[in-house]
């Protein structure tokens, strides 16, 4: 629309897939006006923003019925009632959270002043998270890119050696995926990227991952080796939305490695064996594994042999 310049570049390669730029500058783009905190449905929401709180709710926004013409997506500047410039977010009208900042007036965000928001601001976010990590790890095996903790909104991507698992958990980041896919594989140079896309538009989540639609972006190879905490974990990255491996429970499962020495460990919905294969190989004197999905339970039978730890393994299903 004329209020966000959205373009396409010719298609990439035999995929035919088109890379998003965007240049939105302060007069392009609508505004959400919040209404005054005397009325904002959860609390003091000006001086919230105003603090660097990254989301604007659906019943704080003042001028919410005159924001249904556009799209998940769209790039509005947030205002006060009287016409205070608090910072710049994405639009989901439908979503109970109906803007996620990307830049925050106060200067929470570093960016005071920002006005022009362009493919440079993307990619020096992206640049960013990925020079942090890699002077955090010494392997490439962790959560790249955290959502909002990255400037991000809505955007998670695990790092699992040569493979990246992007997930868009907002319709409006999905607009950015172009530009985000080409800059990961130019500076990550991953051999497959499989994408896990939010498909409901009120970005509510349902059991079992079926909001999600999931896919390979680039390359052929889905099952890949996760090296974590001295065992090694085969991990198919389309099975499910969190593969059934969750990078982010590595610290409990380092916990458990500790905790767990010489006694046995139940391992519930063990998925592929994370939690209790990182016991046994850890010292835990027996590990029983619990799992009601077939696939599940045949990865981690999997992940036990390739551990070498079947001398100290049960597996049954629920």
């Amino acid at each position: 629309g004329p209020n966000n310049a959205w373009t396409r570049f010719p298609p990439a390669g035999a995929s035919g897939r088109r890379f998003l730029h965007i240049e939105s500058t302060l007069k392009q783009r609508p505004v959400v006006c919040l209404k005054p905190e005397e009325r904002a449905h959860h609390g003091p929401v000006e001086t919230r923003i105003r603090e660097g709180h990254p989301w604007v709710f659906q019943q704080d926004v003042d001028n919410i019925h005159t924001l249904k013409t556009y799209p998940a997506g769209t790039l509005v500047n947030v205002q006060t009632h009287n016409g205070e410039e608090m910072g710049v977010g994405l639009l989901n009208r439908r979503s109970s959270i109906t803007v996620r900042m990307l830049t925050d007036a106060a200067g929470t965000l570093k960016e005071k002043g920002v006005d022009r928001i362009d493919d440079e601001l993307i990619k020096k976010r992206l640049l960013s998270a990925i020079e942090y990590r890699e002077r955090c790890f010494d392997e490439p095996f962790y959560r790249l890119i955290n959502g909002e903790a990255d400037r991000l909104p809505g955007l998670f991507v695990d790092r699992l050696g040569k493979a990246l698992v992007v997930r868009y958990d907002t319709l409006s980041i999905q607009k950015l995926e172009g530009l985000i896919l080409e800059q990961l594989d130019a500076l990550l140079k991953p051999k497959s990227i499989v994408v896990h896309r939010m498909n409901v538009k009120g970005e509510k989540h349902a059991s079992g991952g079926s909001e999600y639609v999931s896919s390979l972006a680039k390359g052929s190879e889905h099952t890949v080796k996760v090296r974590e905490g001295g065992c090694t974990l085969s991990v198919n990255l389309l099975q499910s939305v969190d593969c059934g491996y969750r990078i982010e429970g590595r610290e409990a499962r380092a916990l458990l490695g500790a905790v767990g020495r010489g006694l046995p460990v139940l391992d519930i919905y063990s998925q592929v064996g994370a939690f209790g294969v990182s016991a046994a190989v850890n010292g835990a004197s027996e590990v029983v594994l619990l799992e009601d999905s077939f696939a599940m339970a045949q990865q981690t039978e999997s992940n036990v042999q390739l551990n070498d730890v079947s001398d100290k393994w049960h597996c049954g299903g629920v």
